[in-house]
């Protein structure tokens, strides 16, 4: 009997200290070196959160917001390594090598985020298994970008979760500031009636055109420019069994998309554009005015977040308004990116 209620404390004991962290995610009022963190976009009960977090684990995409505040992460992931994949020297080797790879957050399991030993972890409702395994292990922010009316407010949880609201402010005016430059540029040279589309090559006969809803598009709306009638907005384009974000248009319907700049990209870990751009129909469509149409080396156009929009600008000044955005409207995240031997690159024709 005394072994059996031995073992009964013990097992109780590590009960205890598996289901702590879990407590601390449901308290209203926080031990020493904790605060209550709470925002519109937090999934959970407010959270006891550390005053001052030394260890925060992004497991998701919202990782690169802290990046761009200047936040270190203990860990990357598949979406972080996707970003730096467009920004390359946006992290330097020495730091890279020193964040754990926790990989596909939705297969991602305890045991990566064990190893180091996070006082902070942030993650989305997307990932429940994974952020059942984060609450057991520290504090866990679990943010519902669903219900998210842009990116705008998921950066703001980042940066009042890391105490970086000024940085914040910072970023948001360059990105203001530069909008305004182009704005007035595109005014000074007549072209306030250009209008654009943006999309990816999906195959070697298919595009996907997107609508309103996409991060780049919304930039270049902001600064006066239109989409051609063919591209439908999210209203429009929410009538479609494929949803109101972007559009299927096969290769032969291409030239029904009349924009004055075209922009096209491949997605991240697929390569069509090889068979795509030789296609007699593309030929055709891109050979009279090669011009209007750019290839983008890279995803960035809809990856909500202040560093891919500073590169998204960078496009406009070059493609739209023909200016070297180093003269008329610096990127403070230029030295992240290759631009003359990528980002700028024309789709051949």
């Amino acid at each position: 009997m005394k072994y059996r209620k031995l073992s009964v404390m013990l097992l109780l004991g590590l009960l205890l200290v598996c289901i702590a962290p879990l407590a601390a995610q449901d308290a209203t009022e926080c031990e020493a070196g904790f605060r209550l963190f709470d925002h519109e976009l937090l999934s959970t009960d407010p959270v006891c959160v550390p005053v001052d977090p030394q260890r925060i684990a992004f497991i998701d995409s919202s990782s690169v917001y802290g990046i761009a505040l200047g936040v270190p992460s203990i860990t990357t992931n598949y979406y972080l390594d996707a970003f730096m994949h467009d920004f390359p020297a946006l992290v330097d080797e020495q730091t890279k090598s020193a964040m754990l790879d926790v990989g596909k957050t939705w297969e991602m399991n305890a045991e990566a985020l064990l190893k180091v030993n996070p006082d902070l972890v942030v993650s989305a409702t997307w990932y429940a298994e994974a952020n059942e395994y984060a609450q057991s292990i520290a504090p866990t922010v679990v943010i519902d970008f669903d219900i998210a009316k842009s990116w705008l407010e998921g950066f703001d949880l980042i940066a009042q979760l890391t105490g970086r609201t000024s940085e914040r402010d910072v970023l948001l005016t360059q990105i203001d500031e530069r909008l305004e430059t182009l704005r007035d540029l595109l005014d000074e040279k007549g072209l306030g009636d250009q209008t654009f589309s943006v999309s990816v090559i999906e195959s070697p006969t298919q595009i996907w055109t997107f609508t309103d809803l996409n991060f780049g598009a919304q930039l270049a709306l902001q600064a006066g420019l239109t989409f051609p009638d063919a591209v439908p907005t999210s209203e429009e384009a929410s009538l479609f069994p494929d949803g109101a974000y972007a559009v299927p248009i096969s290769l032969e319907l291409l030239p029904t998309v009349d924009a004055d700049h075209i922009f096209l990209f491949n997605n991240f870990d697929t390569n069509p554009d090889v068979e795509f751009f030789a296609n007699p129909v593309w030929q055709s469509f891109a050979a009279p005015n090669p011009d209007r149409v750019h290839f983008l080396k890279g995803e960035y156009w809809v990856r909500d977040n202040p560093i891919s929009a500073h590169r998204i600008l960078d496009d406009l000044f070059t493609h739209i308004v023909g200016a070297d955005p180093a003269e008329v409207s610096p990127n403070p995240f230029a030295y992240t990116y290759q631009i003359e031997a990528e980002a700028t690159a024309e789709a051949p024709v």
